[in-house]
């Protein structure tokens, strides 16, 4: 890829209802990878990408990379150490577990506050694009 070269990047945010899994199919459809995120201050956010997600995306993308997103890591930075070790905040460990579990080819986090958050947020998305670029030729 060359600097010049242009990219089209359309981000879909769908919802995770019943009702919704068509708009979801059409969307995957559409899609030449799927970053698929979850709060890191809810472990059962990531259950649910395991035995929801992670499936549904494998069954409806064929192939299609999948990276896999920890979101708020500036809550689990700033909160008390004993919730932090009490499992209420999942760990870049499991995290990366995670991605190797359901076949994502990165696992990655991202922040809303603090000095890196735009810099972590570049990585994700240009990660996307190069996936993205791979997965078309």
């Amino acid at each position: 890829m060359k600097r010049k070269d242009k990219i089209k990047l359309t981000l879909f945010d769908t919802s995770g209802t019943e009702e919704d899994a068509k708009v979801r199919a059409l969307t995957y459809n559409q899609s030449d990878v799927i970053i698929l995120c979850f709060p890191l201050d809810s472990p059962d956010a990531l259950n649910n990408a395991i035995r929801e997600w992670a499936p549904e995306i494998k069954f409806l993308n064929k192939g299609k990379p999948i990276i896999l997103v920890g979101t708020k890591m500036d809550r689990r930075e700033t909160a008390p150490k004993f919730l932090v070790s009490n499992n209420e905040f999942v760990s870049q460990r499991q995290g990366k577990k995670t991605a190797k579990d359901i076949g994502a080819c990165e696992y990655l986090e991202c922040a809303v506050i603090g000095v890196d958050s735009v810099n972590l947020t570049k990585r994700i998305f240009g990660r996307a694009i190069r996936e993205g670029l791979k997965f078309r030729r």
